[in-house]
């Protein structure tokens, strides 16, 4: 039997964390499910040609649906 494709969560880059976060629970009520502090990992699993990137992330969610919003270190 074949599975039917599901999307999991939709990851948005955004120039600020901490602005993006409380723009998405303040407007439209999302909750933040969790939020990591800078942390430095390879860029290929984001489809990003580089060794290493620095980067912070929060999981936030709505009915079922769930936003990864990532802010990139410089």
């Amino acid at each position: 039997m074949m599975r039917k494709p599901m999307l999991h969560h939709i990851g948005i880059v955004v120039p600020s964390l901490d602005s993006a976060v409380a723009f998405y629970t303040d407007i439209f009520n999302f909750k933040e499910e969790s939020r990591t502090d800078w942390t430095t990992i390879d860029g290929g699993p984001l489809g990003i040609a580089s060794d290493s990137v620095r980067l912070r992330w929060a999981f936030l969610s709505l009915s079922g649906i769930w936003f990864e919003l990532h802010e990139f270190q410089d």
